[in-house]
């Protein structure tokens, strides 16, 4: 039973007055014992409603490819939490307005997806009322790939190509590791967008690199196979156009 603060200023006043009774030390004595049974009572009360705040079950992360649907944040600051087996366990992130969010699946007040933040990203829980969805054209203009993207470890320039239809793209992922420890990849190459999607193939082999592409908005969203360069290169994730 969780008491209001009306309720427990007067259970302690109405204690108060018996304490100062015929039997005050004996009334003195019980009323300091409720006191202090009150004051747990509240405090245990404080720290449910305080995991209740948070998530408590982990935001399974089904990967990039699953093609989620697209948010951003919607508030001037929210946060994020990750890590979440149990609410005690949540490790907080800050994140900004117009940070993008891959949705995933939703739980009560509470959206899982990936969450990118400007210092990187991961598979966390965010307050749905703190996103919202971005509109999508299936069938953009050419010109709305053009520019500079960013975002994880990658840096891509699009540009429109001389072949009929097609975009040029150029870039490098960079890895760094312990020490002076870097892995880098690199991206050349042209390719031909289907509507908002784009699968880029540096060859035919079954190693080669591949890159696929959607265009979510202001938001290009990544998906790579793992050949694209070094150990753990990746040109994975959400990028951004000017590397915001």
């Amino acid at each position: 039973m969780r008491l209001s603060p009306a309720s427990i200023a007067f259970t302690l006043a109405s204690l108060t007055i018996l304490a100062t009774g015929a039997d005050g030390d004996q009334n003195a004595t019980a009323f300091r014992m409720i006191k202090f049974a009150l004051f747990v009572s509240i405090a245990a009360g404080a720290l449910a409603a305080s995991a209740q705040d948070r998530p408590s079950s982990v935001c399974t992360f089904d990967g990039i490819g699953a093609r989620p649907d697209v948010a951003e944040v919607a508030a001037e600051r929210a946060d994020a939490y990750f890590g979440c087996a149990a609410a005690a366990s949540c490790l907080s992130g800050a994140v900004a307005a117009g940070d993008p969010v891959l949705v995933y699946n939703k739980k009560g007040d509470w959206t899982c997806g990936y969450v990118t933040a400007q210092d990187g990203g991961g598979a966390g829980w965010i307050r749905s009322k703190d996103i919202r969805l971005v509109e999508v054209d299936p069938n953009p203009l050419l010109t709305a790939w053009a520019g500079t993207w960013a975002g994880g470890q990658a840096r891509v320039a699009i540009a429109l190509s001389q072949e009929q239809g097609q975009l040029d793209l150029s870039g490098q992922a960079v890895w760094h590791g312990a020490g002076d420890v870097t892995h880098t990849g690199d991206l050349a190459g042209h390719a031909l967008p289907s509507g908002n999607r784009l699968h880029y193939a540096d060859g035919s082999k079954v190693d080669s690199c591949t890159i696929d592409l959607t265009l979510a908005g202001k938001f290009i969203i990544a998906d790579d196979n793992g050949h694209c360069g070094g150990m753990n290169v990746r040109f994975a994730g959400v990028w951004r156009r000017g590397g915001q």
